[in-house]
Protein backbone atom coordinates (compact mmCIF):
# COMPACT_ATOMS: atom_id res chain seq x y z
CA UNK A 1 0.00 0.00 0.00
CA UNK A 2 1.24 3.47 -0.90
CA UNK A 3 -0.10 6.70 0.57
CA UNK A 4 -0.55 9.82 -1.56
CA UNK A 5 -1.09 13.14 0.19
CA UNK A 6 -3.16 15.41 -2.07
CA UNK A 7 -3.78 19.11 -1.54
CA UNK A 8 -5.86 21.66 -3.39
CA UNK A 9 -3.91 24.09 -5.54
CA UNK A 10 -5.15 27.01 -3.45
CA UNK A 11 -6.43 27.50 0.07
CA UNK A 12 -10.00 28.57 0.68
CA UNK A 13 -10.04 30.57 2.82
CA UNK A 14 -6.54 31.80 2.06
CA UNK A 15 -5.30 32.21 5.62
CA UNK A 16 -2.08 31.28 7.37
CA UNK A 17 -3.91 28.67 9.46
CA UNK A 18 -5.30 27.02 6.32
CA UNK A 19 -1.99 26.55 4.45
CA UNK A 20 -1.55 22.92 3.46
CA UNK A 21 1.95 22.78 4.95
CA UNK A 22 0.30 22.86 8.39
CA UNK A 23 -1.29 19.48 7.72
CA UNK A 24 1.53 17.38 6.26
CA UNK A 25 1.46 14.11 8.22
CA UNK A 26 5.21 13.45 7.89
CA UNK A 27 7.68 11.74 5.57
CA UNK A 28 7.30 8.43 7.39
CA UNK A 29 3.63 8.27 6.37
CA UNK A 30 3.67 9.76 2.87
CA UNK A 31 4.90 8.03 -0.29
CA UNK A 32 3.70 10.62 -2.84
CA UNK A 33 2.63 14.24 -2.62
CA UNK A 34 0.25 15.80 -5.07
CA UNK A 35 -1.97 18.63 -6.11
CA UNK A 36 -5.54 18.89 -7.39
CA UNK A 37 -6.14 21.82 -9.72
CA UNK A 38 -8.65 22.83 -12.38
CA UNK A 39 -9.14 25.57 -14.93
CA UNK A 40 -12.71 26.47 -14.00
CA UNK A 41 -12.97 29.31 -16.53
CA UNK A 42 -15.37 31.16 -14.23
CA UNK A 43 -15.36 34.46 -16.04
CA UNK A 44 -11.66 34.43 -16.81
CA UNK A 45 -9.50 31.78 -18.44
CA UNK A 46 -6.92 30.41 -15.99
CA UNK A 47 -3.47 29.55 -17.28
CA UNK A 48 -1.83 26.26 -16.37
CA UNK A 49 0.83 28.23 -14.50
CA UNK A 50 -1.72 30.14 -12.43
CA UNK A 51 -3.39 26.87 -11.44
CA UNK A 52 -0.27 24.81 -10.65
CA UNK A 53 3.05 26.67 -10.37
CA UNK A 54 2.79 27.85 -6.77
CA UNK A 55 1.30 24.62 -5.40
CA UNK A 56 3.76 22.37 -7.27
CA UNK A 57 6.68 24.46 -6.04
CA UNK A 58 5.41 24.18 -2.47
CA UNK A 59 4.81 20.40 -2.53
CA UNK A 60 8.16 20.07 -4.29
CA UNK A 61 9.82 20.95 -0.98
CA UNK A 62 8.90 17.51 0.33
CA UNK A 63 11.35 14.73 -0.61
CA UNK A 64 8.67 12.74 -2.46
CA UNK A 65 7.61 12.07 -6.05
CA UNK A 66 4.79 14.37 -7.14
CA UNK A 67 1.50 13.62 -8.89
CA UNK A 68 -1.19 15.92 -10.13
CA UNK A 69 -3.90 13.78 -8.59
CA UNK A 70 -6.86 15.44 -10.28
CA UNK A 71 -7.02 17.99 -13.06
CA UNK A 72 -9.05 19.15 -16.05
CA UNK A 73 -10.03 22.23 -17.95
CA UNK A 74 -13.45 23.66 -18.58
CA UNK A 75 -14.46 23.72 -22.25
CA UNK A 76 -13.62 26.65 -24.43
CA UNK A 77 -11.64 27.63 -27.50
CA UNK A 78 -8.40 27.67 -25.45
CA UNK A 79 -8.74 24.21 -23.88
CA UNK A 80 -6.52 22.44 -26.43
CA UNK A 81 -3.80 25.06 -25.93
CA UNK A 82 -4.14 24.73 -22.14
CA UNK A 83 -3.48 21.00 -22.47
CA UNK A 84 -0.59 21.41 -24.93
CA UNK A 85 1.13 24.16 -23.00
CA UNK A 86 0.54 22.74 -19.53
CA UNK A 87 1.20 19.06 -20.05
CA UNK A 88 3.53 19.41 -23.00
CA UNK A 89 5.76 22.24 -21.70
CA UNK A 90 5.01 23.74 -18.28
CA UNK A 91 4.89 20.48 -16.36
CA UNK A 92 8.49 19.74 -17.39
CA UNK A 93 9.69 22.65 -15.25
CA UNK A 94 8.59 20.62 -12.22
CA UNK A 95 11.04 17.74 -12.45
CA UNK A 96 9.61 15.65 -9.63
CA UNK A 97 6.17 15.37 -11.26
CA UNK A 98 5.89 11.74 -12.32
CA UNK A 99 2.30 11.66 -13.51
CA UNK A 100 -1.16 13.15 -13.59
CA UNK A 101 -4.78 12.00 -13.53
CA UNK A 102 -7.32 13.70 -15.77
CA UNK A 103 -10.81 14.17 -14.28
CA UNK A 104 -12.78 12.93 -17.28
CA UNK A 105 -16.39 13.72 -16.39
CA UNK A 106 -19.21 15.77 -17.89
CA UNK A 107 -20.69 17.27 -14.74
CA UNK A 108 -21.09 20.94 -13.89
CA UNK A 109 -18.76 21.51 -16.86
CA UNK A 110 -17.63 19.21 -19.63
CA UNK A 111 -14.23 18.28 -18.21
CA UNK A 112 -13.77 15.36 -20.61
CA UNK A 113 -10.58 15.23 -22.61
CA UNK A 114 -12.66 14.58 -25.72
CA UNK A 115 -15.09 17.47 -25.16
CA UNK A 116 -13.92 18.73 -28.55
CA UNK A 117 -11.67 17.26 -31.28
CA UNK A 118 -8.85 19.78 -30.76
CA UNK A 119 -8.57 19.00 -27.06
CA UNK A 120 -8.46 15.27 -27.74
CA UNK A 121 -5.75 15.77 -30.38
CA UNK A 122 -3.72 17.93 -27.98
CA UNK A 123 -4.03 15.31 -25.25
CA UNK A 124 -2.93 12.52 -27.58
CA UNK A 125 0.07 14.61 -28.61
CA UNK A 126 1.26 15.32 -25.04
CA UNK A 127 0.69 11.73 -23.93
CA UNK A 128 2.86 10.47 -26.78
CA UNK A 129 5.72 12.60 -25.35
CA UNK A 130 5.51 11.21 -21.83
Amino acid sequence: VKFGWAVNNDSVPDTEANKFENYYPGDEYVDYVGVDGFNFNDGEWETWESVFDDALTRVGRYPKPIFIFSTASAPGPQKAQWISDGFGKQIKRHRNVIGFIWFNENKEKDWRINSDPNSLAAFKQVISQW
